[in-house]
């Protein structure tokens, strides 16, 4: 084991503290006999977890999907490493979700949506054929619906507006 590797690990707990909770230091919160609380980086957004490249390098996973780079020498990359927050392939509405009514062909489905969708599952059986479909959009909001031969059997959707 490299000498410093609990120090690290140590570090790095507490570096996702610190970039989590600035703001309660400011309430007067107290850390433990030997530690201080610093800012090492701001402008993230709901830092949840951080792994360190040999070089010090810091990667910052954020809730909504993004994951920003700290270098060695403190600063943050103004663009992530990685980002899914909003990338959806369908612009997915309430507006379009109320358009859809249980026995509406796959057809009309899909022009109202712009497109096929995902398929999540399918079968067929008794001479008749299931499916459910998904239609994501950005900040992963979604329309699902389930198809019996082709037509809505039933529709449910997440975090539209």
């Amino acid at each position: 084991m490299r000498p410093g590797w609990i120090a690290r690990v140590a570090a790095a707990g507490f570096a996702v503290l610190a970039l989590g909770c600035a703001a309660s230091a400011a309430a007067g919160s107290t850390l433990p006999s030997g530690f201080e609380e610093r800012t090492v980086a701001s402008g993230l957004s709901g830092p949840t977890a951080v792994a360190w490249a040999p070089d010090g390098t810091a990667f910052i996973a954020e809730q909504r999907g993004r994951v920003r780079v700290i270098t060695p020498g403190g600063s943050v990359r103004t663009s992530p490493l990685i980002d899914i927050s909003s990338h959806g392939e369908y612009e997915v509405s309430m507006e379009k979700y109320n358009k859809l009514k249980i026995g509406m062909g796959r057809s009309e489905v899909e022009s109202i949506l712009g497109g096929k969708g995902t398929e999540i599952s399918s079968s067929t059986g008794g001479g008749m054929s299931f499916s459910v479909n998904k239609w994501e959009g950005d900040n992963f909001q979604s329309i699902i619906l389930s198809f019996k031969d082709e037509k809505i059997m039933s529709k449910s959707q997440v975090g539209l507006k």
